[in-house]
């Protein structure tokens, strides 16, 4: 098979949070190449600020606008937490905390889908309206002006899923913390579905980057790693090079 020959402005390996802020913010012809989500698709989804830097905070939230802001969450265990927080994790009053499938200490126990994981609920609800109705009636018996729920409620879908639940119950449904979380696969998928818009960028997945030589990045591609690959580039950058400083400078500092 004929290796693919590409080049570019910017390449950036890695698509995780960091790469995929580089790829946003970076201009010219950007590729990134993924081999997965990296630990974003894991994390509890909160971000906290590294220093004063209120330009990345602005671009951030204005590029995640109605997803992410400013604000305080609850984790699982009570713990508030302050930063960069979901929209849905933002909360008011003193909302009931509900435990799906588990029993925690000061959290309501409720069984839904019994046997499946956060994940797994977060998927089918994403897909099925039935479901979401289900969980309406389940969560109708819980007498409450508000409730906080563990982050079930769908990646692709989660806003239309918790406003039909809102209306559905007639009480404002929230979200708390925890990690590892359908939060941090929510955040990815969003920020792939901005970079998938975003013209001049293109995103290869399934890719294992394996030498830079000679000015060109290396690797193969494919479920099989059957089809090799060569990117020549003016700059390249790895999705860590600014994720440990913050993640969402991530492209500051790539030229």
């Amino acid at each position: 098979m004929r290796a693919l020959e590409l080049d570019c402005d910017n390449l950036i390996i890695g698509g995780g949070l960091a790469g995929l802020t580089a790829a946003l913010r970076l201009p010219g012809n950007v590729i990134l190449l993924s081999n997965g989500y990296g630990a974003t698709a894991v994390s509890s989804g909160v971000f906290y600020p590294v220093g004063e830097d209120r330009e990345a905070e602005e671009w951030f939230l204005s590029t995640m606008a109605g997803t992410y802001a400013r604000g305080k969450c609850l984790t699982i265990s009570g713990v508030q937490r302050e930063g960069m927080v979901p929209a849905s994790a933002i909360f008011e009053g003193s909302p009931v905390k509900v435990a799906i499938n588990e029993k925690r200490q000061g959290l309501m126990p409720m069984e839904f889908m019994p046997g499946r994981s956060h994940q797994e609920i977060a998927h089918i609800l994403d897909n099925d309206d039935e479901a979401i109705d289900t969980l309406s009636e389940t969560l109708s018996k819980i007498e409450a002006d508000s409730l906080l729920l563990p982050p079930i409620l769908g990646i692709e879908r989660a806003e239309y899923v918790r406003s039909r639940l809102s209306r559905s119950l007639n009480k404002t449904v929230y979200e708390y913390v925890t990690a590892p979380s359908v939060l941090g696969l929510r955040l990815i998928h969003a920020l792939r579905l901005k970079a998938s818009s975003r013209q001049g960028l293109q995103m290869l997945d399934i890719v294992e980057a394996e030498r830079i030589a000679d000015g060109h990045v290396e690797g193969r591609m494919g479920t099989k790693g059957k089809r090799s690959i060569r990117i020549g580039a003016v700059s390249r950058g790895f999705g860590l090079y600014k994720a440990l400083v913050s993640g969402y400078r991530a492209g500051d500092g790539l030229e």
